[in-house]
């Protein structure tokens, strides 16, 4: 098959349902130009059935069937059977803007980028917890119109990039991000840090967006200590910045204070209206998760 322009990558996992909503949401936007390719990462419910519905709405939508379970393991799979010069990872359970493959094209036409991204926007499907931030699901735009980025900024739920370009600096590292429902991070940023590191160009658009769903599993308070856990453990699995005996005193600093903080946070709560028992333990345990996931990535 001829190169395309695009090829759009969603990798998905046992999220038929949520899969059929983002693939609706692509449906009017495809042109000639544009193929679909979907990773099923090993999925029990019924993907292939949900994709062969859209068979012949979508010609274009391509299905592979990816055995190892892993969020990069499914992205480095749909590079490498992808035809278009670009990729545009979006996450299954995303729904996109209507204009997002318009803007997708004016953002190539316009600007140098290797690789750029966009905003998320969060919904509930489910009711917010009084003590979950109205702010949490969405991206916090680095930039307020397009520009460059020179740091790691984006976030892989919308994130496009030049498929030469991934290539070149190796493709997404195995050992980082979800697998499966296990929750992992920090694969996106070694990618942009390595895409910075040789001279490729990041972007960032406030105007390319999708609609990014705050999943029930993500309203309760242990999921955030776990995803603390998890950000330190594969944020220092990636960066490498410490030696075990620097994160194990890390780790005993952030427990001294939990010992200082717990109850000034405790206090908080009957004072500073809208703070709650979930804010006080999120605030006190959080550092210690984040400390006790990077003294994990040690014996990684």
């Amino acid at each position: 098959m001829a190169n395309l322009l695009l090829s759009i990558v969603v990798c998905t996992y046992n999220r038929s349902r949520l899969l059929k909503k983002c693939l609706d949401s692509i449906l009017s936007q495809v042109t000639n130009e544009i193929e679909i390719i979907i990773i099923d990462n090993n999925s029990s419910d019924d993907t292939k059935r949900v994709v062969d519905s859209f068979s012949s709405k979508l010609p274009k939508v391509r299905y592979f069937f990816e055995p190892k379970i892993g969020l990069s393991h499914a992205r480095n799979r749909g590079a490498k059977e992808a035809n278009g010069d670009w990729l545009l990872y979006i996450d299954d359970d995303a729904i996109a803007f209507p204009n997002l493959l318009n803007r997708f094209i004016f953002i190539c036409s316009n600007y140098d980028f290797d690789c750029f991204g966009g905003t998320h926007i969060g919904y509930y499907d489910d009711p917010k917890p009084k003590w979950l931030s109205s702010e949490f699901g969405n991206m916090i735009n680095p930039l307020h119109q397009i520009g460059y980025l020179t740091k790691p900024l984006l976030t892989g739920g919308l994130f496009a990039i030049k498929k030469s370009s991934l290539i070149e600096v190796g493709l997404f590292n195995e050992n980082l991000g979800m697998k499966g429902s296990k929750i992992g991070y920090a694969e996106e940023d070694e990618i942009q840090k390595k895409l910075l590191n040789k001279g490729f160009i990041l972007g960032f658009d406030p105007e390319f967006k999708i609609y990014h769903p705050v999943l029930r599993h993500k309203l309760a308070l242990m999921w955030h200590l776990k995803s603390a856990f998890a950000h330190g453990r594969d944020g220092e699995k990636s960066r490498n910045e410490y030696q075990l005996w620097s994160t194990i005193l890390l780790l005993l600093k952030s427990t001294v204070a939990l010992i200082i903080k717990l109850p000034i946070y405790l206090f908080k709560t009957i004072l500073k209206e809208n703070y709650y028992w979930q804010n006080a333990v999120l605030d006190s345990f959080s550092p210690i998760f984040y400390r006790m996931g990077q003294v994990k990535s040690k014996f990684l």
